[in-house]
């Protein structure tokens, strides 16, 4: 009796894959099926069986993804990763592995040594791999040749990366490193120039961030860097070569590392350093260029958002505290503008609440009031009196524009309105909130001037009050005023200029004339987008019998109202009021050569005709003796004279109307009746105009949200439909 022979069964747990080997020389690579249900240890006996690889020891051998970078090594935990096509290979072991380049490390050539760093610095990176070389007293090994100095730079160049990707795991608690070891590290970064591998200096900043971020040690680091030698930082950040953003980016990582762990004084001494020209130039010409990479932008975000949110302590500061320093300082507000008048600080209580209405204070009789709020509190006097002091010329000029009128209606306030710009810059500049992890957008205005903010306040003040004399506006429009400043300045910011000379270029081509233009285009362009959108289409669909059902009752009622005509009849024209009856179905006419244009009541117009007699409604080139005639505005109506409760000679009735909107209004009205559509342009338009106020409205909840032109994607059915419902 023959046998069936069972076919061999694909499921979703077996994929084709292909594995080589370089553990036995002219290795042919072997295609096979790759079980997931099957133990690692068993696929890897099967491969050394094939390639007569004995004797076999489960613990020294291992899979090693081959098609990825880096390339893992197989675990339990990832095997799911091994797909139709995976290209693996079999290899030694992580735990051979690491034996095998500890052994050669501590004795063997130097071209081993550089061979067995090499391969450490590849495989470090897989944490499979690193667990057993930590395991394995690699780690330390690692630590006590840097500690010691006393192994090469063409060593290090492998060792100090091999360091970094080995405790990037997690694993291992910076706080196991010695003073020793930290201070090594700081002299690498300090003699950066003596080191032509400069990935002992990346690697350098790399470790002595990590310290600082999750060590206990990190005042060390502090101490040396920010207090003695952040110039050494410096002249890295100066750096020029393949490997200079590189050495850009852990620098700016590590002093953003030192100021977020730094008390209040090393953080205003880390600011106060960046912020002297010689900083501040090698950041704009050597850091900042068109080609950074994201890391080196989200660097400078951060730094820029840290070194910004040293104003939060002002801002949040209340006048309340300091009563008599915000005192001092509205004085020398009042002094400088008004120095013209005499005035040496001395003044009556009249005078002194003429001169804050002056200034534009809210409350004449205590302008402190003016700053209890909280933001911007401290920050806004600070700005002002700035502006005042470093450009009293543009100060002067602002304040007495807008103090000479006798009516003071349009008068731009300077004290209430530089507040609220304070409140708009912090808004914009996210200022007090805790840095994006994501963000990358960074101002290098920032980096230009020393007193950045300040500088962007006195710019924007001016561009504020010239916005406010554009508009015309009273102080019923600080909203409307604050609203288009806001947008150029965001505008302006977004083009990212480099100088404060540049932003005012920039910014003073954003009038409120163009910014009204641009919001126009915008929307327009927005509402030509989402009204292309399947989900809008269908939106339009669904209300339009609605709007047309509003047009044809308008219509209706224009012609219940009734309207005078020329009548033509042959070639004589007679005066004649045309009307609807309410119910709709008689059109009523009535001869009358009376010059008044009162229309009579409907028992006084004795012509009448059924709607429903009404046979065609001729316009345009269809209507008789249009032509010859030249009437835009002539229309007719054939009407089943045999049915008629009044007998004519003629068929067809002609009307001249007496504007382009009754025309309009009565030629839809009787395609309306007629069961045709209105295709007059007045429907059209109306039609478009009252669709889209609909839509609009329909559409106010979601307001800010995108309307994609694809419906969102069905999701995959379930697994099963066995569902729990608890009660």
């Amino acid at each position: 009796m023959l046998t069936k022979s069972k076919m061999p069964v694909l499921t979703q747990d077996v994929v084709k894959i292909a594995v080589k080997t370089s553990l036995i020389s002219d290795a042919i690579p072997q295609l096979i099926e790759f079980d997931q249900t099957q133990p690692l240890t068993a696929i890897i006996q099967n491969l050394c069986n094939r390639w007569a690889i004995v004797p076999f020891e489960a613990e020294n051998y291992a899979l090693q993804f081959d098609d990825t970078t880096p390339q893992y090594f197989v675990t339990e935990k990832n095997r799911k990763d091994v797909k139709n096509g995976t290209v693996l290979q079999l290899r030694a072991s992580p735990m051979k592995t690491s034996k095998d380049i500890l052994e050669k490390l501590r004795g063997s050539s130097d071209e081993q040594k550089i061979v067995a760093l090499k391969e450490l610095a590849a495989l470090s990176s897989d944490m499979t791999f690193a667990l057993e070389y930590i395991k394995e007293k690699g780690l330390a090994m690692l630590i006590d040749i840097i500690e010691t100095g006393d192994w090469a730079s063409t060593f290090l160049q492998y060792i100090m990366p091999a360091f970094v990707e080995l405790t990037d795991h997690g694993t291992v608690s910076f706080d196991v490193l010695s003073e020793q070891f930290i201070q090594r590290n700081i002299e690498y970064i300090k003699n950066a120039s003596m080191y032509q591998e400069k990935e002992i200096i990346i690697a350098a900043l790399n470790i002595l961030e990590n310290i600082v971020q999750n060590g206990s040690k990190h005042h060390l680091i502090e101490k040396e860097f920010v207090y003695n030698s952040l110039e050494s930082l410096l002249k890295i950040l100066q750096e020029s070569g393949t490997l200079a953003t590189l050495l850009q980016n852990n620098t700016l990582a590590l002093i953003n590392a030192l100021f977020v762990k730094g008390n209040d004084e090393t953080k205003k001494k880390i600011a106060e350093t960046f912020s002297k020209k010689q900083y501040r130039s090698v950041i704009l010409d050597k850091v900042i260029g068109t080609n950074m990479s994201q890391e080196l932008s989200h660097q400078l975000y951060i730094f820029q958002t840290l070194t910004l949110s040293l104003l939060e302590h002002r801002m949040r500061t209340s006048v309340t505290q300091h009563e008599q320093e915000v005192l001092e300082n509205i004085t020398k507000l009042k002094r400088i503008a008004f120095e013209a008048d005499g005035n040496d600080g001395n003044m009556t209580s009249d005078a002194a609440r003429l001169y804050n209405k002056k200034l534009g204070f809210k409350d004449n009789f205590n302008p402190m009031k003016d700053f209890m709020e909280i933001p911007p509190g401290f920050l806004a006097l600070d700005c002002m009196l700035f502006f005042a002091m470093r450009y009293e010329h543009n100060y002067k000029k602002v304040v007495h524009e807008n103090s000479i009128r006798q009516d003071d209606k349009n008068d731009c306030p300077f004290a209430r309105t530089s507040i609220e710009l304070i409140k708009v810059l912090l808004d914009v500049l996210k200022i007090g909130n805790v840095p994006n992890e994501s963000g990358g957008d960074f101002q290098p205005i920032f980096f230009a001037h020393d007193q950045p903010f300040e500088e962007l306040y006195c710019a924007c003040v001016i561009v504020l009050n010239k916005t406010w004399k554009d508009m015309r506006a009273t102080v019923e429009d600080f909203a409307k005023v604050l609203s288009i400043v806001r947008e150029q300045i965001t505008r302006t910011l977004a083009m990212h200029p480099r100088t404060m000379d540049e932003f005012t270029t920039q910014i003073s081509r954003f009038s409120y004339q163009t910014i009204t233009k641009l919001r126009q285009q915008e929307r327009e362009s927005r509402e030509e987008v989402e009204s292309t959108a399947p989900a809008i289409v269908n939106l339009k669909e669904k209300l339009m019998p609605e709007i047309l059902a509003l047009i044809k009752q308008q219509r209706l009622q224009y012609m219940q109202a009734g309207s005078k005509f020329q009548k033509q009849v042959g070639r004589a024209k007679k005066t004649c009021y045309l009307r609807l009856s309410p119910n709709f179905k008689f059109l009523h006419i009535s001869e009358n050569d009376d010059k008044s244009n009162q229309i009579p009541a409907l028992e006084e117009m004795k012509e009448k005709h059924p709607v429903s007699d009404i046979r065609q409604l001729l316009t345009g080139k269809d209507c008789p003796n249009a032509k010859a005639r030249k009437q835009a505005l002539a229309f007719a109506i054939n009407v089943d004279s045999e049915d008629s409760y009044d007998s004519m000679n003629n068929k067809t009735l002609e009307f001249i109307a007496p504007d382009e909107q009754c025309y309009n209004y009565f030629c839809d009205g009787l395609n309306a009746l007629l069961n045709q559509p209105m295709e007059s342009p007045s429907a059209k338009e109306e039609l478009d105009i009252l669709l889209s106020m609909r839509i609009k409205i329909q559409l106010l909840d979601t307001e800010g949200i995108d309307i994609s032109k694809e419906p969102p994607p069905v999701p995959p059915e379930p697994d099963n439909y066995d569902f729990c419902f608890e009660s």
